[in-house]
């Protein structure tokens, strides 16, 4: 029977910092951009607990990936007052748009984050991960080692900003520094449906972005060998880190957060071991974005606090995994998926 500890540890965590006074963590805060959408912070702001406030990185072109970030920035000290708010204004390359956002971050999540990870070492240091996205979508993550959960995703608003006050060439025209910026990054603008490109059309690969936040109350399930651990990163940013009781497979103990309300998986790195020769063994799970997501809103959500399933069948003998999602009336089996086996 699957243990599911997250609303447990989360209610649990709000009372244990209620009670004490948790010392300022070390955290630093850097920006994220998606691979394909490239981004630049003009300049944002976060505003702390204790009344200061310290910049959001900016001036640099971002996109390692979604959730992912190239740099930190190392500017003051590293422990330092939870935030409380950011603004921020940036520019979206492909769109040739700039954003602008404004919100309050959920203090109370972080600290309940927190609450569950204090055996992480001191001299660790946290990230308030700030990710920008075509359409003004933005979202902000918190990250303890191998987990990252969403703080919130927010709608920005499209405004216009001084070019002028923002381009390294004023000399240049606006279109011609894009095109010659575009052609020494190698960035490629997806073409619109009609086959023009910046027509005023909106490309699937950016309306796509809308559904990265979609969330889905699922667990994974096990067959054919037991698991030691498993890293799940999802579309939507967010990464998980479960480690596996080695008595009883069903059984998970998460650090530091479990959670049931997960997005899309992206990518699964699973280690398991093997009865047949006693060796750990990884598998390195690559989902086929589309597939997967259709294949995810085919289970319609309920109250229940389990929907359904993903299952993981794994031969000992090959290697070979079979993934197939699964409720009391659908039973999927996804096909386009890559794997890899290490040992």
């Amino acid at each position: 029977m699957v243990k599911i500890f997250y609303k447990i540890l989360l209610l649990t965590s709000l009372l244990i910092i209620e009670g004490c006074n948790v010392k300022n963590p070390k955290w630093y805060p850097v920006i994220s951009g998606a691979e394909k959408f490239p981004i630049e912070v003009v300049y944002g702001t976060l505003y702390l607990a204790d009344g200061k406030k310290i910049g959001i990185p900016s001036g640099v072109i971002e996109n390692a990936g979604w959730g992912q970030s190239s740099g930190l920035n190392l500017v003051g000290s590293a422990e330092k007052a939870l935030p409380i708010k950011m603004t921020i204004i940036w520019f979206s390359y492909i769109e040739n748009k700039f954003f602008s956002a404004e919100l309050e971050l959920p203090t109370q999540t972080i600290k309940a984050f927190l609450a569950n990870n204090l055996s992480a070492p001191p001299k660790n240091s946290h990230r308030l991960v700030i990710g920008m996205a075509p359409r003004g979508n933005l979202s902000v993550w918190f990250q303890v080692k191998k987990v990252k959960f969403e703080l919130v995703s927010f709608k920005a608003k499209e405004i216009d900003f001084p070019w002028l006050d923002f381009t390294p060439h004023p000399s240049t025209p606006r279109e011609q520094w894009l095109a010659e910026l575009f052609l020494e990054f190698e960035f490629q603008v997806p073409e619109s449906p009609e086959g023009d490109k910046n027509k005023g059309a909106v490309h699937k690969d950016i309306l796509i972005w809308d559904r990265y936040p979609d969330r889905y109350h699922w667990l994974t399930e096990v067959e054919g060998t037991k698991l030691t651990s498993m890293v799940i990163e999802m579309m939507n940013g967010e990464l998980e880190y479960i480690e596996y009781d080695q008595d009883d497979n069903n059984t998970y103990f998460v650090k530091p957060f479990a959670r049931v309300d997960r997005a899309v998986p992206k990518k699964m790195i699973i280690k398991w071991l093997n009865s047949l020769d006693g060796r750990e063994y990884q598998s390195v799970i690559n989902f086929n974005e589309k597939e997967t997501m259709q294949a995810y809103q085919k289970f319609t959500e309920s109250d229940d606090l389990v929907n359904f399933k993903m299952l993981l069948e794994i031969s000992e003998k090959t290697g070979k995994i079979e993934i197939y999602l699964k409720d009391e009336k659908l039973f999927l089996k996804l096909e386009e998926f890559k794997s890899s086996i290490y040992s």
